[in-house]
């Protein structure tokens, strides 16, 4: 059989058909779990200072509370050395070989904030890594827990450096409102 230009052009369409629906296996939906919101509603403006964390601040620790920082400037809030209120902003990027509950001291009950992804598709082999972001606001005066923002996603090629603006919009959705758990896909 001879093959003419014709039937090599309809291989490399055929191929190339393939390999399109081969990747929606290999992107999966990513999954936000959220729990964002305050006990009380907080005030329209309010003065805050970031709560500093014991050593040296990293890079992406830097970039996450410049968005923090950002967000809240969104919402009329300004840092301020006579804050009312203390920010504190956690990060991190860590293999996903487990899964994420919340520690909400209330027994032997555990919930889960962020389930282990099921590696799924034929290429998805590459190492899946859990991407956090946590803020808490605290008023400084009598030290209660006025808003608390978590977002955290499982990812296989995307970075930290990605997410993490996804990550502060999702942490801080509920601000100013009653606190509420939820997970979105997109």
């Amino acid at each position: 059989m001879t093959m003419t230009r014709t039937s090599h052009k309809n291989i490399r369409v055929l191929s190339a058909v393939a390999l399109l629906l081969a990747l929606p296996a290999c992107a999966p939906t990513v999954e936000t779990y959220i729990q964002s919101g305050g006990v009380t509603p907080l005030a329209e403006t309010g003065r805050y200072v970031f709560a500093s964390p014991p050593g040296n601040m990293g890079l992406l620790h830097i970039k996450a509370k410049n968005l923090v920082a950002d967000s809240l400037h969104l919402k009329n809030w300004t840092e301020a050395a006579q804050a009312q209120y203390a920010v504190s902003v956690g990060v991190s990027s860590l293999p996903s070989d487990l899964d994420v509950y919340e520690n909400s001291g209330q027994g032997s009950k555990r919930v889960i904030i962020a389930k282990r992804p099921s590696k799924t598709g034929i290429l998805n082999s590459c190492e899946v890594m859990h991407h956090r972001l946590d803020v808490k606001i605290f008023r400084i005066t009598d030290g209660q827990n006025m808003f608390s923002g978590t977002a955290s996603e499982y990812h296989c090629k995307a970075s930290i450096d990605d997410t993490l603006p996804f990550l502060t919009n999702a942490a801080m959705r509920n601000f100013g409102r009653l606190a509420e758990s939820v997970i979105e896909k997109r």
